[in-house]
């Protein structure tokens, strides 16, 4: 997804997030053709390392520039795609029962998209497959940074650090805590509706069954 530099370089310098606000680095450059069309964006992150993302990660509002998770953005297009998929075929059966469309024709085509879903379909699984192993990692995470709150209270607890010291600390790993908690309960709505059936699983093969005796439309 290009976007046009016109649109974008007010952002250089600027701060840009993650989708839940926190800040991931700053923009420091943009990758763009003859026609002042942007195609990856230049962030330097906190630790002064440099990466370059592509167009479409990048969400652009009035006021705010911001990076989406990869796995959204895989999760959207897959939706998206297979809306497409579902509406061609039903006008190509809409078609072929009115009797525009000749039956080989039909056959062919009708195991083209058939083909075009199964593809869809292997991306369906390797994504489901990456959000659970990821949602296992985070799950990892949270009890970790809830073992670091327990630790840290047993400290104050037993008088080995201040209330000062211990405050700092645990605001921080609350904070990070949330944002765990938060993006794994994304994730796991997100997976839920990958899992549920496409509108096209299921179906019969009509480019098989075309041959056999049709006595009235699909």
């Amino acid at each position: 997804m290009a976007s046009n530099l016109e649109a974008l370089k007010r952002y250089l310098g600027k701060p840009i997030t993650d989708p839940s606000g926190n800040i991931v680095g700053r923009v420091v450059g943009f990758s763009f053709d003859t026609k002042n069309e942007v195609n990856g964006i230049a962030i330097e992150g906190g630790d002064g390392d440099l990466m370059r993302c592509p167009m479409e990660r990048v969400v652009v509002n009035e006021n705010s520039i911001h990076l989406e998770q990869p796995w959204r953005i895989e999760a959207d297009e897959l939706d998206r795609l297979y809306e497409v998929v579902a509406k061609r075929v039903q006008a190509l059966e809409e078609l072929y029962g009115s009797g525009e469309i000749e039956e080989e024709i039909y056959a062919e085509l009708y195991k083209s998209h058939k083909s075009t879903l199964g593809e869809l379909e292997e991306r369906r699984r390797s994504l489901i497959e990456g959000l659970r192993s990821r949602i296992s990692e985070k799950v990892e995470e949270i009890k970790e940074l809830q073992m670091f709150l327990a630790n840290n209270k047993i400290l104050r607890a037993s008088g080995e650090v201040d209330e000062y010291s211990y405050r700092i600390s645990n605001d921080a790993i609350r904070r990070g805590l949330q944002k765990s908690i938060s993006e794994k309960k994304e994730m796991e709505g997100l997976m839920e509706r990958l899992e549920r059936s496409p509108e096209l699983e299921g179906k019969e093969d009509q480019s098989e069954i075309f041959v056999k005796v049709r006595e009235g439309p699909i």
